[in-house]
């Protein structure tokens, strides 16, 4: 069987089973679709990143197949009671200007709207952690990088493979610290690789996120600077959360009503006080990494999403199948 008869196979399959499975209106569900940074190349370096080419056809399988509704419009409809069947939402992660320029093209000719989480830290030029972390793994012209003084062992980065495991095993390394101490061990990590070399455009800027707003993008809030808010007293914690709302929203001119966690894994990542934070904070609605739909009764501050990593459609149909029955983690 070809390639385009796999995939209308697939298709047929999952129109006719989800119909199935949404058959009444009490039983309906939201896809909440996550993604982070789409790039035209990807390489073994760049994680969750997905090709533009794959991000397209996964766009054009969803008109095909799906009700894409923003994610505000999404919620109020299943809280009604008129969800359609196969619904589906689209969210980005982080504030990557990479979005602005290859996402928002391909979501306005298809005509979907999405909504950004983004953390306002980063409009100024600076990047993520581990975007800085990614550049001075890629452009020290170094072989062995030596970070036992800061007791971070030391690391091949020989070959493209060697880097790719060293960001791998260094980002997990630096992920659970708090954020103070998650910078004093970068800035090490730069020092030992001799280069001080950024993408000081790599994240989105002001003018660029009202962009998104004025492109009809709804535009959230992901903390000022993407801690593990686990990991951060609750002071710190309140802080990232209500400032963030409050950055995004002067630069917007408009509510910011939903929030992303950071990394998003409830209890691992978040817990109970977060969600009780973001609630005070006045947000709508919460999102989470945990895999799932969204149901009526479910909980609006702590939503499951599904992360598209397929890049064949038959497997990202059965997998969308199979989420239906997830259960979604929570606090």
């Amino acid at each position: 069987m070809g390639s385009s008869a796999l995939e209308d196979l697939s298709s047929l399959v999952f129109r006719g089973v989800g119909d199935l499975l949404l058959s009444s209106s009490d039983r309906r569900a939201l896809h909440i679709f996550k993604y982070h940074q789409i790039l035209p190349e990807v390489s073994a370096m760049d994680g969750g990143d997905l090709p533009l080419e794959v991000f397209h056809w996964q766009m054009k399988w969803l008109k095909k197949n799906m009700e894409v509704v923003s994610l505000e419009e999404g919620l109020s409809l299943l809280a009604e009671g008129r969800l359609p069947k196969r619904a589906a939402a689209i969210t980005f992660d982080d504030g990557y200007a990479a979005d602005v320029s290859f996402v928002v093209p391909i979501l306005k000719d298809i005509g979907f709207s999405a909504t950004f989480f983004i953390s306002s830290g980063y409009l100024y030029g600076q990047c993520m952690w581990h975007e800085i972390l990614r550049i001075a793994l890629r452009h020290t012209p170094q072989k062995v990088l030596d970070l036992s003084p800061i007791q971070l062992g030391r690391h091949s980065i020989a070959t493209d493979q060697a880097r790719a495991l060293a960001y791998e095993k260094l980002s997990l390394d630096l992920k659970y610290r708090p954020l103070a101490e998650r910078q004093y061990l970068l800035d090490h990590i730069r020092n030992a690789a001799g280069t001080n070399a950024q993408s000081p455009e790599m994240m989105l800027n002001e003018t660029q996120v009202q962009q998104l707003a004025m492109e009809g993008m709804e535009v959230g809030s992901h903390t000022v600077d993407h801690p593990i808010l686990r990991c951060e007293a609750d002071a710190q914690a309140v802080y990232q959360i209500k400032t963030d709302k409050e950055n995004l929203e002067r630069v917007v001119g408009r509510p910011i009503k939903f929030f992303a966690y950071p990394n998003g894994i409830p209890g691992k990542d978040f817990t109970q006080r977060h969600v009780e934070i973001v609630r005070d904070c006045g947000f709508k609605a919460a999102v989470t990494t945990s895999a799932g739909v969204v149901r009526k009764n479910g909980d609006y501050w702590q939503l499951p999403r599904f992360t598209p990593w397929d890049t064949a459609p038959a497997k990202f149909a059965l997998r969308m199948l199979r989420n239906y029955s997830s259960r979604s983690i929570s606090v």
